[in-house]
């Protein structure tokens, strides 16, 4: 690991002492009004997001947080520079606010910058616009042509919701009045199928097994309410705002298309199936966080199925998830507190989901722990710029939940993939390797590799990387054969027959991340 280690103390050293980027939450309404024209609303809640500045030669002061703001409306204006020691120099746009106006910081992105997020941004911005360039070197409303604007409003919107859930909602806001005049470019079937979908979201009438399990377990105090869209279903606690939860399943009906606008549509014919069903296929329920209680509804409400010598375990865990023959067929259970990173979930979830869905055509028991985790690594850090659920496994059965945020934690961190990139191409088991192992005998490099090669094989390799990954899940249905079976249809898929085929693709991916892949806070050279 010393190469690693070097690289990561090099950073470190070219990065200013702030070097983290937090949101800071208030205590009262009245304390966030005084800071009203520089706050985000992030989960309905005004903060104030900046680069926290610690001053050199000064003693630590407690009392008072200083942080460096954010152009709101421009993500690539810094108001700093570095001088030629790498630390920040004409600092401008400050606020400090007093500890007792505030009620908790939220770490976003740890050793991040204002400088890191303008390069993130830039990135981001230059694969929307070439997006933009790619559609209009077709003949206009040409097939060709439909499928990249798909393309264009896909990349747009994630770069939207970046921008929103960082720093940065006035250039938010001026993005999503380009993406306005986008979206009138073209009316066609793919774009009615996204805005039916958004436009599905409904209530419906709590279930009543749900109300009388609710009174049996709290004597009346528990109420949920339900939401639902066209592919998805959220049962949630009261304290829980129901536009938020609208916008959740917005999210996901956004996230859903997405997938089906990158990896479905341009490769659609007979011998390629679209196994996205148009049908409520995933639940959401939101809990309060009290684990007897939790123990309870997924006892009795969800009829779970416990493993005697890992329950007590488990039940430390925040979510659980299950699958069943029946619609909603994919169930996340979550225990949630004010704060929790309830996107977070969304985007994770629907990531392993869409794996199983997508790649191994929906089917139970999936063994490919590395294709599900790089999916939701992949999902969560396209759409939100972070990932804040950390899966985890038990050694006997390989069985995974989700493990319980530790005191002090931080529960959403932005702008990673370098992170993710360094440690997979430092540590990542080649891909043949990795698709052997279970969640249980990952290392970091292995959750990392699982993202970066999903990143790659699925972005770059256009349908022969989608038949890969569903050669991937067919062929590991059959353990004793699974690698033999893989390279041959791989060979196949890449005409490379004869060749060993995982080295030349593993080889190809290594030159990838380590020069072309969009990593966020750190642009590869």
């Amino acid at each position: 690991m010393r190469p690693i280690l070097f690289a990561l103390v090099v950073l470190s050293c070219a990065l200013p002492a702030s070097a983290d980027i937090i949101a800071i939450r208030f205590k009262t309404p009245k304390d966030a009004a005084k800071f009203k024209d520089i706050s985000v609303i992030r989960g309905g809640e005004p903060m104030v997001v900046g680069e926290k500045l610690v001053r050199e030669n000064s003693a630590s002061n407690n009392e008072v947080t200083e942080l460096i703001l954010a152009n709101q409306d421009d993500p690539t204006k810094v108001p700093y520079k570095l001088d030629k020691e790498g630390k920040p120099d004409g600092i401008k746009n400050t606020v400090s606010i007093r500890a007792a106006q505030i009620a908790g910081t939220i770490l976003l992105v740890k050793d991040g910058t204002l400088l890191s997020m303008a390069q993130d941004y830039s990135d981001r911005r230059k694969e929307y616009t070439d997006a933009i360039a790619a559609r209009d070197a077709q003949t206009k409303a040409s097939p060709p042509w439909l499928a990249a604007h798909q393309l264009v409003l896909l990349r747009g919107e994630k770069l939207s919701k970046w921008l929103g859930s960082t720093a940065f909602p006035g250039a938010a806001e001026k993005l999503e009045k380009e993406l306005a005049k986008e979206r009138k470019v073209a009316a066609d079937a793919m774009a009615a199928r996204l805005d039916e979908a958004k436009n599905s979201v409904q209530s419906e009438e709590t279930p009543e097994d749900l109300v009388r399990i609710a009174m049996d377990i709290s004597g009346g105090t528990d109420t949920f309410a339900v939401l639902r869209s066209k592919h998805c279903r959220i049962i949630y606690r009261s304290g829980i705002d129901e536009l938020r939860v609208k916008e959740l399943l917005i999210l996901a009906e956004e996230i859903i298309d997405g997938w089906r606008v990158e990896f479905v549509d341009p490769y659609a014919d007979a011998s390629y199936e679209d196994y996205i069903q148009d049908h409520t296929m995933i639940e959401w329920f939101f809990g309060d966080n009290d684990i007897p209680k939790s123990e309870k509804y997924l006892t009795v409400y969800y009829k779970y199925a416990w493993d005697p010598k890992h329950k007590e375990e488990s039940l430390q865990n925040a979510g659980h998830g299950l699958r069943r023959s029946v619609a909603p067929e994919y169930v996340h259970y979550w225990r949630t507190e004010d704060g929790s990173d309830l996107e977070g979930f969304i985007a994770h979830n629907l990531g392993h989901d869409l794996a199983n869905i997508h790649f191994d055509k929906r089917r139970m028991n999936m063994v490919q722990d590395w294709l599900e985790e790089g999916s939701a690594l992949y999902v969560a850090l396209e759409w939100l710029g972070r990932n804040s659920v950390n899966c985890k496994a038990f050694a006997v059965d390989g069985k995974y939940a989700h493990e319980k945020k530790k005191a002090g934690e931080k529960t959403a961190q932005v702008g990673m993939r370098d992170w993710y990139n360094a440690v997979a191409v430092e540590a990542g088991s080649p891909i043949d390797r990795l698709a052997l192992l279970t969640l249980f005998e990952f290392g970091d490099g292995d959750i990392a590799k699982s993202w970066s090669f999903f990143d790659w094989i699925a972005k770059k390799n256009g349908k022969q990387g989608q038949l890969f990954l569903r050669a991937c899940c067919n062929a590991s249905r059959t353990k004793t054969t699974f690698i033999k079976d893989w390279r041959a249809k791989a060979e196949e898929i890449f005409e490379l027959m004869g060749q060993d085929v995982f080295r030349t693709l593993d080889e190809k991916w290594k030159e990838f991340a380590e020069t072309g892949q969009d990593v966020g806070d750190t642009k590869k050279k």
